[in-house]
């Protein structure tokens, strides 16, 4: 009786949550960070265009599933929502730039925003409405991430899996559903979750990555399925079995947005703390990359499978600690260029790579996933050896991006891919997005 009682005070909570959130309530801080992560996902989004994985499913999504509802990011180009989730999910997340929770070890925002963005524009809600679906959907994808970590810490599922719940619970908000079809919309998105599998994913360098594109496009069927009565599971959140030990006392008091971390490199972010490392060291060193003999990484475990000394394409470059970390040692930079097809069979890079050592650190595995950390050894030619403090990745709640410096990954991103009018009417409509009356396509810089 006492598992019913918590089983339903939960879904009271839920419940609660859902229907008390409103835009009026919600701290500045809250908003002005909803748009930086919205900045920051147009500018992944545009930059990821270009990737082979983003023009195949392009051209698939073309052909399967056609459209006039909901805009293409890169192009204009309709599709329907379905697709243009799927395609825009894709893009916004290919080039592994997109931002990122620690508590769930993944993505939430490369998977909410190509979904409530395709089914914003269709439906026609205000800036305000959208913010709304926006924190909800953060606020429930975070904490099933959290929950799905706890219980399966032996085989680790990208964001796809779980971010998709909390997808359907910000387009729940769109929909403006009751409490009943909104613990549908959750209960048939935890059903058709991606399963995504992120070590076989690193270790095949395959194009699926953490089904984020995929997952967003489920998150729309679910929630469309709901809409029509379509019955789910009973979320994890609420379930008295899976819920145990997981409370959800915080909601409504804790925003999950708030975790948010943003990256500065193209690469997996469990990668950033040995780069962010040596650019310390490099700060303090002055060090000559010809002069370096060997480089040890002492990291925690999962980070020590990103050992890939020669990927053969993109997607196994960002996994891989040996090739970002040579490409900032040589080219002080690991953006798109880094991961060309060109720069892949670049000879410097790769000898830097062959340098590079991954070495399991207890101290490190300790941290993870509340921390992310690495420390560097850096064995000189001449016998010398620099050895870096235990360093996290920038860009984390603690020392969280500026807008400012969200403006400037945005320009670097989306520069010579779009026009610079283009560029200027974007970050002045996120700028004022909740003070306006604009479009999905409006916000897009589409005519």
């Amino acid at each position: 009786m006492k598992e019913i009682n918590i089983s339903f005070q939960k879904k009271r909570q839920l419940l609660n949550y859902y229907e008390n959130l409103q835009y009026h309530l919600l701290p500045p801080e809250i908003i002005k960070l909803v748009k930086k992560c919205l900045l920051d996902i147009l500018g992944c989004g545009i930059a990821g265009s270009n990737t082979e994985s983003s023009n195949i499913v392009y051209g698939y999504v073309k052909e399967s599933f056609p459209g006039t509802e909901s805009s293409v990011w890169i192009d204009g180009n309709t599709l329907s929502t379905f697709g243009a989730a799927f395609v825009n999910g894709t893009m916004a997340t290919d080039l592994d730039i997109d931002d990122g929770v620690r508590s769930a070890a993944g993505h939430p925002g490369g998977v909410i925003f190509p979904a409530l963005l395709a089914e914003g524009e269709r439906l026609k809600v205000s800036p305000t409405i959208l913010i709304e679906a926006v924190v909800i959907a953060y606020d429930i994808g975070v904490r099933f991430g959290e929950l799905i970590l706890r219980k399966t810490m032996g085989r680790f599922f990208g964001a796809g899996t779980w971010a998709i719940v909390g997808t359907a619970a910000g387009l729940s908000r769109l929909y403006n559903f009751s409490g009943k079809d909104f613990l549908n919309a959750l209960g048939i998105a935890e059903a058709y979750a991606p399963l995504a599998p992120v070590m076989k994913s690193i270790e095949n360098g395959s194009n699926t990555k953490e089904a984020m594109g995929w997952a967003a496009a489920t998150a729309i069927s679910a929630t469309a399925l709901a809409k029509r009565g379509f019955l789910g599971v009973e979320s994890m959140l609420i379930h008295k079995e899976e819920s145990k030990g997981y409370s959800l006392n915080d909601l409504g008091k804790e925003y999950k947005i708030l975790n948010t971390y943003f990256k500065r490199y193209t690469s997996c972010r469990w990668s950033h703390p040995s780069i962010d490392a040596f650019l310390n060291l490099r700060q303090k060193n002055n060090i000559d990359p010809q002069k370096i003999k060997k480089i040890e990484v002492f990291t925690h475990k999962k980070a020590t499978s990103l050992n890939n000394t020669k990927p053969i394409n993109h997607i196994q470059a960002e996994y891989s600690i040996p090739f970002t970390l040579a490409n900032v040692i040589l080219y002080n930079e690991m953006g798109p260029k880094q991961i060309s097809r060109e720069n892949l069979n670049n000879k410097k890079v790769l000898e830097m790579a062959k340098k590079v050592h991954l070495i399991y650190s207890q101290e490190r595995e300790d941290c993870f996933p509340a921390l992310n950390t690495a420390v560097l050894k850096i064995y000189l030619n001449d016998g010398g050896v620099i050895i870096s403090e235990p360093t996290q990745a920038k860009g984390g709640p603690a020392d969280l991006f500026s807008y400012q410096e969200i403006v400037t990954k945005f320009l670097w991103l989306t520069n010579g891919i779009i026009s610079s009018k283009r560029q200027e009417v974007i970050l002045n409509n996120v700028k004022s997005f909740e003070k306006s009356n604009l479009t999905i396509r409006e916000l897009l810089g589409l005519k």
